[in-house]
């Protein structure tokens, strides 16, 4: 393939003004895979002409489509009869909506008319489909956390689920039997391997620096670092379905003029069995 005629994935993202991980999520659903994947390092490349196609899903998903909407209608069987339809339906779906809306709306700036009291961080709300989310701009400190890692094939949640889960009891039995007490939050964070899968860390939050090196411990211990300005959001419900409130933060993220780097921390707050868990999703911001 003609060099000239391909985009490296950030390129490719950044022109289509999406993030990597969204691009790689797209193309883990079929949505739009990569013209070319070197078998050897893994690397996503895509034709120039497939930006084109990546435009129009950034911008059905602008107007709430799923992404399985999506696939229907920017396959290249589908015709534009089909697209028109599509969008024709969303559009009573909003006129209703809207319509719906209205009276709430209204009760809604009346009762914040009464709120006195004031936050000093940024809030903000987004609707992403059918997910609607809270988002708030803050810094975050730095936490020294026990780890343990493992390798996930990809961001399905079937692959990060069954890697990640088992790593918390294991890490909690070392830690008990090294003497190490848990003094904060668990935490997942996330990193790209060089042939292309997913490395993942669950760490727990401790007080300070055991005596020892990872082989006697038998984990990990490393700073978390700081982060200056991150865009957070709460998730509340199973892990399975938490692709959705990440769709959403990628989405204001995007769409509210800032910039992620790297991939998300989840930090728990409850996550007790039997019940929903609730979990923080925090994205890294430049600037």
């Amino acid at each position: 393939m003609d060099p000239m005629s391909t985009l490296r994935i950030g390129d490719m993202a950044r022109l289509g003004g999406v993030s990597v991980r969204m691009l790689r999520h797209y193309h883990e659903l079929g949505l739009l895979e990569p013209a070319e994947i070197d078998e050897w390092t893994g690397h996503r490349s895509y034709h120039r002409s497939q930006l084109a196609t990546l435009q129009e899903i950034v911008r059905l998903r602008r107007f709430g489509l799923p992404l399985a909407r999506i696939a229907e209608v920017t396959e290249p069987s589908a015709t534009i009869e089909q697209l028109q339809q599509v969008l024709l339906d969303r559009q009573r779906e909003l006129a209703s909506e809207l319509a719906d809306g209205q009276q709430t709306l209204a009760e809604l700036e009346a009762h914040l008319t009464e709120l006195t009291n004031t936050t000093t961080q940024e809030t903000t709300m987004t609707t992403s489909g059918t997910t609607a989310i809270e988002v708030e701009i803050k810094s975050e400190p730095a936490r020294l956390v026990a780890q343990l890692s493992a390798i996930a094939e990809s961001w399905a949640p079937e692959d990060i689920g069954p890697t990640i889960q088992p790593l918390y009891p294991e890490l909690m039995a070392r830690m008990e039997k090294a003497g190490v007490a848990i003094a904060g939050p668990s935490t997942a964070w996330y990193a790209d391997t060089e042939d292309g899968k997913i490395q993942v860390h669950a760490t727990l939050t401790i007080a300070e620096r055991p005596d020892g090196d990872a082989e006697s411990l038998g984990f990990e211990v490393v700073e978390l670092p700081a982060l200056s300005k991150v865009a957070s959001t709460i998730h509340t419900g199973t892990m399975d379905d938490c692709d959705r409130t990440y769709d959403a933060l990628l989405e204001w993220v995007e769409s509210n003029g800032h910039r992620a780097v790297g991939y998300s921390r989840e930090i728990d707050i409850e996550c007790e069995p039997d019940k929903p868990w609730i979990v923080e999703l925090q994205l890294q911001l430049e600037g």
